[in-house]
């Protein structure tokens, strides 16, 4: 009988096993398909609407797709034109398929400014990178604004990020970014990571939170933390969306683009994380629990031949 139990435990453990691997396999198969490439010698490629000047590229017209970036120490300037990923593409992508093939080169030291980045399944790619700069780029209707996994040492500001699932995510031990002087008008995760350092920045889910928050003698920021879960504390939260000109940044008169930003509903209080982010995790631990049951399983087994014999 109890080999019978055990035997319907070991076939239910493997089914899930197998589930969980060919589900990881699924997911590591899905592509983006970029559209654009500023190579490993300066050259770009797949668009004529970025001049290149020296280490600087400038957008001069609006891209379908995304950029593949696989050149270090540069400099990406959107001009306030517009990449619309059709819902699938990275943005800017500056992950150079290091995460699938360790030989490739990492990239570092990228600056993407004044851009506008709507539709994508990530806005920004910053995986297995570091020492980036994002500064007066505006992200909407993205899964994920900023995607910063593997990523240490960035930094975000005078970003607006609106009416994406998450806005920004920073995952697996990417310490050293910091996050400051944003509109933050989605939601945030934080996964298996030192907690960024974020302070100044516009939440727009703010008053729902703390409704009783009020200003400090007219200075821009409320009496209360911002605080998201534990995974992000603003100690500095302002009272006003940052104002950001769409040509070099910087706080200035308003643009049409900021404009018409307006705060976005409540951000759900919910915990969420891509199921993908789990599915590695799921499967060894599947795989171990099935491990532990075959053991177990065929001990039993052995224990009951010789009490036969």
């Amino acid at each position: 009988m109890r080999e019978k139990r055990f035997l319907a435990i070991f076939t239910f453990l493997m089914l899930l096993t197998a589930g969980a691997v060919a589900f990881g396999v699924v997911e590591a198969q899905v592509q983006f398909f970029t559209s654009a490439f500023i190579n490993p010698d300066g050259s770009v490629t797949g668009t004529n609407n970025v001049q290149r000047n020296g280490n600087v590229y400038t957008l001069t017209g609006n891209i379908s797709g995304g950029i593949s970036v696989q050149k270090s120490y540069i400099v990406i300037d959107g001009a306030g034109y517009t990449i619309d990923g059709n819902g699938q593409d990275i943005g800017i992508n500056l992950g150079n398929g290091v995460g699938q093939d360790p030989s490739r080169t990492e990239i570092n030291n990228v600056t993407v400014k004044n851009l506008k980045i709507i539709n994508c399944y990530y806005a920004i790619g910053s995986e297995n990178t570091y020492n980036n700069t994002f500064i007066g780029n505006y992200i909407e209707d993205c899964d994920t604004g900023f995607w910063i996994t593997g990523s240490p040492n960035n930094t975000l500001i005078h970003n607006t990020v609106k009416n994406c699932t998450t806005g920004i995510s920073i995952n697996y031990a990417s310490g050293g970014n910091i996050v400051t002087e944003n509109n933050i008008l989605s939601s945030w995760s934080v996964w298996l990571s030192p907690e960024p350092v974020v302070d100044r920045n516009y939440w727009g889910d703010y008053l729902t939170r703390f409704p009783n928050a009020m200003e400090i003698d007219n200075s821009g920021v409320w009496n209360t933390p911002y605080s998201h879960w534990d995974e992000v504390i603003d100690y500095h939260p302002l009272t006003d969306l940052i104002v950001v000109s769409s040509n070099d940044g910087n706080p200035t008169t308003p643009t049409p683009m900021q404009t018409a930003l307006s705060p976005s509903p409540s951000i759900p209080e919910t915990k969420s994380q891509p199921l993908a982010d789990y599915t590695l995790a799921i499967a060894i631990l599947l795989i171990a629990a099935t491990s532990v049951v075959v053991i177990a399983a065929i001990a039993l087994f052995v224990r009951s031949k010789k009490r036969r014999k």
